[in-house]
């Protein structure tokens, strides 16, 4: 019987601190729920938050949107301190000088899940003439996504490349025979785990302000892209 009594007691010791840390640990997840219901009550319903994230951004995962705003201002400059007089004629004059190469302006987004769109103008030389302003579905079955409205054509990497990264000043001399902005709709895709990309759609010619240029119909543009395969 002694030592029934002896045992009884040092169980009793041995199981306090376990019972003390579950408790312990209940209150800690207790008090970290209060506090996260406390959170989410003390936030508005139209919670809107800015971030930077690839420019500024208006997120607002509530109503699921989201909007980004861009710009960019490019200007050239150049100066000359001496020219040699036969290079001088009367169509070539070399003066200092400096003007705006872009000036842009753009406002971009995706409305719910599977809606996006597009507003981007340029302002070089005191006019508004229309870049990416276009309306687009994601996430469908078959093109992942498609387009409508005034985009560049799915044609040449050197178009499509933003003129942020250029390395020179401007772009190949091959890109003033390939179609840039016009008024259209396209379909885009990857394939094989994004290791591959088809574009495609119809385009309509028309000049800088969106209008229509030409009455020779509609035409196709496609572009496939594929990354090679390592062994």
């Amino acid at each position: 019987m002694r030592l029934i009594h002896v045992l009884f007691p040092l169980l009793l010791c041995s199981a306090l601190p376990a019972v003390r840390a579950q408790e312990s640990s209940s209150t800690v997840t207790l008090e970290e729920r209060v506090r996260k219901l406390e959170a989410a009550a003390a936030t508005p319903e139209n919670d809107v938050r800015l971030e930077w994230r690839d420019g500024l951004r208006i997120v607002n995962e509530k109503h699921d949107v989201a909007l980004k705003l861009s710009g960019r201002i490019q200007a050239d400059a150049v100066g000359y301190d001496r020219v040699d007089e036969d290079l001088k004629t009367e169509e070539r004059v070399f003066e200092d000088g400096v003007d705006f190469r872009r000036v842009r302006l753009g406002l971009a987004g995706t409305v719910g899940p599977s809606s996006e769109f597009s507003l981007e103008y340029d302002f070089t030389g005191g006019k508004a003439t229309p870049q990416s302003v276009f309306v687009g579905l994601r996430g469908l079955p078959l093109p992942r996504r498609i387009r409508a409205g005034h985009m560049l054509e799915p044609f040449s990497m050197s178009e499509l490349m933003s003129n942020n990264h250029l390395h020179f000043m401007e772009k190949a001399g091959v890109t003033a025979f390939t179609p840039v902005y016009n008024m259209g709709v396209c379909f885009d895709r990857t394939l094989a785990d994004k290791r591959a990309t088809v574009s495609a759609g119809v385009f309509r010619d028309t000049d800088e302000p969106g209008r229509l240029v030409s009455n020779d119909g509609y035409h196709t543009t496609g572009r496939v892209t594929a990354l090679p395969l390592l062994l």
